[in-house]
């Protein structure tokens, strides 16, 4: 039997840069989405941050900035993670803190939130043909119409 030590992210913050470039590749390719950028000082954010989990919560970091980063954007930027209840201050018990935890928003809102980023990006992809986008997300189009007046999409 042979014992490998990981060191956790907090003890390896030379590889953070590197591990963010290959899972936002990773995520977006999942998500069948544009490669997202992240900015400088979020970048510098994470670098700061005191991992109380490990490379798994920086994807979930990152995966929850790209679903909230406006439309008109392909940059995380530190208000998106902000957002997130990211907080970058070091703390006593950072150890035990809980990301998910600290989100403000329940789940309803998180899986309204990826509803209404999938469909401008439907749209987007379609170039506003409604009934291409709705092909794009494999629902009917009355059922777009219904999802585009729920989330007050003109």
């Amino acid at each position: 039997m042979v014992d490998l030590h990981t060191p956790p992210l907090r003890e390896r913050r030379e590889d953070i840069d590197y591990l963010t470039d290959y899972l936002l590749e990773k995520i977006t390719d999942r998500l069948h989405i544009p490669l997202v950028a992240i900015s400088n000082e979020a970048r510098q954010l994470l670098r700061e941050y005191d991992f109380p989990g490990n490379v798994r919560e920086l994807e979930n970091i990152l995966e929850r900035a790209i679903n909230i980063i406006n439309e008109n954007t392909d940059t995380i930027q530190p208000e998106h993670l902000s957002l997130l209840g990211f907080n970058t201050a070091p703390s006593a018990n950072s150890v035990n803190h809980n990301l998910m935890s600290s989100l403000p928003m329940t789940l309803e809102e998180s899986v309204s939130l990826a509803e209404k980023n999938a469909i401008l990006e439907a749209l987007k992809h379609s170039g506003g043909n409604r009934k291409k986008a709705a092909q794009l997300l494999n629902i009917h189009r009355s059922l777009l119409y219904k999802k585009l007046r729920k989330h007050n999409i003109g």
